[in-house]
């Protein structure tokens, strides 16, 4: 079984005044991961949910716009890079777009998931990234549609947080500037 990853590049135009050229500015973009419900999947059916798909990721206007860059065929296991770079940091995470075929339509789906609790938005997508039946939803932790996982905790060890920031405060070194700005570490 096998997902699709479509990615995409996102740019803000900076020049808000309007006068002169545009000021494009690269934001970042985006791994659509594509569920196509079929294990059985071959690569031009994927081919044709990509041609289905760019039209209605695409879009364009003078404050803003994203486009595709490509398209690859990945393992059903597929994390991207940016979810996987999150868990590891501090296990708050936003997760890059889900999408999946409901009903002859394209639907997308957005979670994250933090300490406080978590958000799933999700709509059918319309051709230059218009959406339908748009909905939010925010639940308490530990009832959303992901878990969460903080990376520095060791169900082994409850004490793991403690000790790290008290590693912290036996390696802190005061600079001059805490005076200045009244810092207190302990804070």
């Amino acid at each position: 079984m096998s997902v699709l990853v479509i990615n995409s590049q996102y740019r803000e135009n900076y020049n808000v005044s309007g006068e002169g050229e545009p000021y494009w500015k690269f934001k970042g973009g985006s791994e659509y991961v594509v569920d196509l419900a079929d294990p059985l999947a071959q690569v031009d059916q994927f081919q044709a949910a990509a041609k289905e798909l760019i039209p209605l990721i695409e879009y364009a206007n003078e404050m803003s716009e994203e486009y595709v860059l490509g398209w690859r065929i990945e393992s059903h296991d597929f994390v991207p890079g940016y979810e996987d770079d999150q868990k590891e940091w501090d296990g708050e995470v936003y997760y890059e777009p889900r999408i999946s075929q409901v009903d002859g339509e394209w639907k997308q789906v957005v979670d994250y998931v933090g300490p406080r609790g978590s958000f799933r938005k999700e709509w059918i997508m319309l051709p230059g990234n218009e959406e339908k039946d748009y909905s939010y939803n925010e639940f308490p932790v530990g009832e959303g549609p992901r878990e969460f996982v903080d990376p520095n905790e060791d169900p082994e060890d409850p004490e793991v947080l403690e000790d790290y920031y008290n590693d912290y405060e036996e390696d802190y070194q005061p600079t001059e500037y805490d005076e200045w700005m009244d810092f207190d570490p302990d804070c």
